[in-house]
């Protein structure tokens, strides 16, 4: 797996490359949390088109990330491929009442 990030005006953006899992986590949540302490963002998008599969433990870092911004009065927006795996777990575990998610072609 693959992270990156990237600042476009207002927004942050982590892209995440390859599965989404228990062993890749750890470099989400860094990645995750350099950006949330950043002052000048004023919106989190995390981009998993390019994910395959997300399982347990990305998602609870899904989770958190969503909880540091809601504590802020903010919602995460996730950006899928329509149908993909992503977009059905999430979509399934109800995590589209909490956070945005948001179908994009590639």
């Amino acid at each position: 797996m693959v992270v990156t990030t990237a600042r476009t005006g207002d927004e942050a953006i982590v892209s995440v490359d390859g599965d989404l899992d228990l062993t890749s986590v750890g470099a989400f949540h860094t990645a995750v949390d350099s950006l949330l302490a950043s002052q000048d963002r004023k919106r989190l998008i995390v981009d998993v088109r390019d994910t395959d599969y997300i399982d347990s433990a990305g998602l609870e870092q899904l989770l958190v990330a969503n909880r540091k911004l809601a504590a802020q009065g903010e919602r995460l927006r996730v950006h899928v491929l329509p149908g993909s795996q992503p977009q059905t777990v999430l979509t399934i575990t109800g995590f589209t009442a909490v956070m945005d998610v948001e179908p994009i072609s590639s």
